[in-house]
């Protein structure tokens, strides 16, 4: 399973790790190859059965999420599994954006030595990517570390995304209550389609007339046909400014 974290990561989960976290999947079990895997779970106790079989690879399917991987009970067994787990595929994949939480450039894929390392190995992307400028990566870095490292502001960033979440869920209330449908996620993305194309292009105009800035995204994977209004919340917007937002778009529509 692949998932491209780009909302979720720097704001789901406790610590902002993302949609994995989120769902209480640690990130040891993360871009990991099955053989990371099977080296983590040698401190697990052998069980008389777990011999695998070569011819049964197919049916090796435990879930990783467990961390208990059947071990061999001889030598041999053991090089054979250990071939047979370095040909399963990884099982939980993670990407992730750079521009949104981070404000920073670009994307991730962060994982274990060996994954990483098959990764640039098989992969055709990263034989025709250029690095990016030293200043994009600066700063996307110095992002980084005062999102998840630096432990002399984390109790600022957490309260900062504890404020996005409030933020979040205050503002996706009030809309449901005006009968705008939303879901009910952290995630600070409100994406709404109301009538036609023509109809959402009236609507941005008239807010920003009104001083208020939303998108209008006429097309992308996944969307309606007439495309849809795309709110961004921010962890520095007031009461008073979703408030402001959810009045002036009820006048408008």
């Amino acid at each position: 399973m692949l998932v491209d974290d780009s909302h979720g990561f720097g704001v789901l989960g406790k610590y902002g790790r993302g949609v994995y976290e989120h769902y209480g999947l640690t990130s040891e079990h993360i871009n990991r190859t099955t053989l990371d895997t099977f080296a983590m779970s040698l401190d697990e106790p052998v069980s008389d059965d777990a011999v695998v079989d070569g011819n049964e690879s197919e049916n090796f399917n435990l879930p990783l999420m467990t961390g208990h991987w059947p071990l061999a009970t001889s030598h041999s067994a053991f090089n054979a599994e250990q071939d047979i787990m370095n040909r399963l595929p990884v099982r939980y994949y993670h990407s992730t954006a750079l521009t949104t939480a981070i404000g920073g450039s670009g994307g991730i894929i962060a994982g274990s030595e060996l994954f990483i390392e098959r990764l640039m190995e098989r992969s055709t992307a990263f034989g025709n990517m250029a690095a990016p400028c030293s200043p994009l990566a600066a700063g996307t870095a110095a992002g980084m570390t005062l999102t998840f490292l630096a432990s002399d502001c984390a109790s600022g960033i957490n309260e900062l995304r504890q404020k996005l979440r409030d933020n979040t869920h205050y503002l996706k209330k009030k809309l449901s209550g005006m009968g705008i449908a939303t879901d009910s996620s952290d995630v600070p993305i409100i994406a709404v389609t109301l009538g036609t194309s023509g109809t959402m292009r009236r609507i941005q105009q008239r807010l920003s007339e009104r001083g208020v800035l939303i998108a209008y995204i006429p097309r992308s994977p996944g969307l309606p046909n007439d495309g849809t209004l795309r709110i961004a919340i921010f962890a520095t917007h007031t009461v008073e400014m979703l408030d402001h937002l959810a009045d002036q778009l009820s006048h408008v529509i």
